[in-house]
């Protein structure tokens, strides 16, 4: 398995419709993970404190973003996992605890896969 950062999807999906394409293409994802052949299993998001803008346009722009990522990925049988760490935390604090929430959450997705749940 290998893990690659900021991909681009128009570099795991493809679309025959040219315009569909440059949509996604454009898009990026935080982290991806392939298996031994290097086909895309799982991407990872990790929404911080940043990721949702502050005004009402911005948040809707974003979860639009969001949305359409999500569907691209799971229309291609790519799973999407968001790791949530919108939290404001005292400095140093951040890295350690986004590293314990993705650990939980990627053994609750392999977990989830492998039994067939």
């Amino acid at each position: 398995m290998f893990c690659r950062c900021q991909v681009s999807l128009g570099s795991i999906l493809s679309h025959e419709n040219r315009d569909a394409y440059d949509l996604i293409n454009c898009k990026r994802v935080d982290f991806l993970l392939t298996d031994k052949d290097d086909l895309p299993l799982l991407v990872i998001e990790i929404f911080g404190p940043g990721h949702f803008p502050q005004n009402v346009a911005g948040r809707k722009d974003t979860e639009q973003r969001d949305a359409m990522k999500r569907h691209a990925l799971q229309s291609a049988g790519v799973g999407y996992l968001v790791v949530d760490v919108q939290e404001k935390y005292a400095a140093g604090q951040w890295a350690s605890i986004t590293r314990q929430k993705t650990g939980d959450a990627l053994r609750d997705w392999f977990t989830k896969k492998h039994y067939g749940q």
